[in-house]
This record gives structure tokens, sequence and C-alpha cells, in this order.
């Protein structure tokens, strides 16, 4: 029962850290495309995280802007990552096909430049949770 305590207050403690303060969110914005008017490589995998493309988006966009998403696309072989602000839609990744040889697979996440990394992860504060309970349910 007192392992079973411990485990709520973790619980507990584990969702006030885990609860965002305002209702912003900062994401990668940069498209890999070819032109000078595109970010290049830079925005391609493995990303290098250069900080000039981290915006806040609601500052930029506006408000309901609460989502990070990183789009990988073939549009007759021009292939390109773009990486942005969304608003609305799940958490989640999708692939789409079209025809034309046309192919989007994009990833959408919330949380301070998540979308960053070549897929989604599991955060810090998740991991280190899940560890905190196994562990307790082990004694």
């Amino acid at each position: 029962m007192e392992a079973l305590k411990v485990a709520l207050g973790v619980c507990l403690f584990a969702l006030f850290c885990l609860v965002e303060q305002g209702e912003s969110i900062s994401c990668y914005e940069c498209n890999s495309g070819p032109d000078r008017k595109f970010d290049g490589n830079a925005c391609e995998d493995p990303f290098g995280i250069p900080n000039s493309f981290l915006v806040n988006c609601t500052e930029t966009y506006g408000e309901g802007y609460s989502l990070c998403r990183k789009m990988d696309q073939d549009i007759k072989g021009d292939t390109r990552t773009i990486r942005q602000c969304a608003k609305g839609g799940p958490e989640k990744c999708v692939l789409r096909t079209g025809t034309h040889k046309i192919k989007i697979q994009y990833c959408q996440c919330s949380g301070d430049g998540c979308n960053s990394a070549s897929s989604l992860s599991i955060s810090v504060a998740t991991l280190g949770l899940m560890s905190a309970i196994m562990y307790l349910f082990s004694q």
C-alpha cells in the first residue's frame, strides 16, 4: 500500500512537471528546397538544430498554433524536408501518397523544438516517470 501511495505521488509530481505554462510553443521552421529562398541541406536529416530556425509560433502566427510539424515530401523526384508550426490536428505521423509520384509523410508533436528529430521520440520526463514507477513496483 505504501508503494502505491509513493507511485501516485510520483505520478502527480510528474503531471505537474509536464504541464507547460502558457499557450506558446517554439518550433523549427525551415525548408530544404534548393532555391536561394530556402534553407538547403541545413533543414534535412540529420538535423543540426540551428537555433536561427527556432521560432515562437504564437508570436509569429497568432493564437491556435500549438503543434510543430515535420514533413518529408517527394513530388516527382523533388525531395525535401519542411519543418513548421502547425495549427490543429492530432499528434501522430501520417503517410500520404497520391497520383503522379507524390508521397508526403508528416509528423505533428507538441513540445518546444520537438520537430527537430528525424522521428518523434518519447520525452525524457516521460521516460524518467516510467522508470521510477517500474522501480517502485519492483521493490
